[in-house]
């Protein structure tokens, strides 16, 4: 377990996140893959805000549910978790659904309090939670003055600094975008079946190998596809602004999109195993745009769900 401590929270959280701190906005990240858990302390009135904006009040139902479906089958234990690491509060079970409907992703909202301290934790991920994750943050979760956040603060943070199959650096594909990055940068990685497989791990391991070569390939392939499918489509309805601009040159498509993670998939009945990229992309926010690649080539381009998401179709 890592350890986590500052001059007013100290937690344990698995070696398979990465925590970050903001501060800014004073937020504590945990990620992993689709998986990301926020946590908040916040003051007062802006406790009080938060209930008002999720529609709760220390009168109502426990438990909540937002957007439609039956909580995950796990949940009514939400209640009997937090109570058993001396917190009070109420969760919101939240659902957040795309333009047809179907569910991309699913949110759980702790707000909770012990005494007079308060923090609020928000986990979002495209598939039902997993109590386990939580169990060790709420566990060893401490606020400055308490005897275990003392003792947190004695033995001190703890970063084990192991390579990760849920994180990778990329040096060619952060190219991409408006504003181009150079040098290595890092992308969240996950896994169809997660954990990932020892042929998963070999596959990304492959796709690292041949970064530069399926990089121009997807230079080349995002060109086409803006050119042939997406342009064409907006100047016939004669829309044409920053968003669809039209463009003569493969640089100019690459400001348009931008790397966003990888989806690494099961494989498939031919052996294969197809790894998604997805983007960013300038002309549809919501349904983004994908590359699939199979070994050392670009398979297919679309959109993120009928491309990256998908193992097998071809638009």
């Amino acid at each position: 377990m890592n350890r986590y401590v500052d001059s007013r929270i100290a937690f344990s959280y698995p070696e398979d996140l990465r925590c970050t701190y903001h501060a800014r906005s004073r937020e504590y990240h945990l990620r992993r893959g689709s998986f990301h858990l926020f946590l908040v302390l916040p003051s007062k009135e802006a406790w009080q805000n938060m209930f008002l904006q999720a529609g709760l009040d220390w009168q109502a139902p426990r438990i909540r549910v937002e957007g439609g479906g039956p909580p995950p089958p796990t949940f009514e234990r939400w209640l009997e978790e937090y109570a058993r690491h001396r917190f009070e509060g109420r969760v919101v079970h939240g659902l957040t659904r795309n333009g047809f409907g179907e569910i991309i992703i699913k949110r759980v909202d702790l707000f909770l309090n012990r005494g007079s301290r308060r923090i609020w934790l928000r986990m979002n991920d495209d598939r039902d939670f997993s109590l386990d994750r939580l169990d060790p943050i709420l566990g060893s979760l401490a606020f400055r003055g308490e005897d275990l956040y003392q003792t947190s603060e004695q033995q001190g943070p703890v970063e084990q600094r192991v390579p990760s199959p849920y994180v990778v650096s990329l040096k060619h594909f952060p190219k991409f975008g408006r504003r181009p990055k150079k040098g290595l940068a890092r992308y969240d990685v996950e896994y169809q079946g997660d954990p990932p497989s020892d042929q998963q791990i070999q596959a990304v391991e492959r796709f690292l190998h041949d970064e530069e070569a399926l990089y121009e390939q997807a230079r080349l392939a995002i060109f086409r596809y803006y050119n042939e499918r997406i342009y064409p489509l907006v100047s016939s309805i004669g829309r044409q602004d920053e968003l669809w601009p039209p463009c003569k040159t493969v640089e100019q498509v690459m400001r348009l999109v931008q790397l966003n993670s990888l989806m690494v998939h099961e494989p498939r009945d031919d052996g294969a195993i197809p790894i998604g990229l997805r983007f960013h992309c300038s002309w549809n926010e919501e349904d983004a745009m994908g590359l699939r690649v199979v070994g050392p080539n670009i398979e297919a381009v679309g959109t993120d769900s009928s491309v990256a998401l998908d193992p097998s179709s071809i638009e």
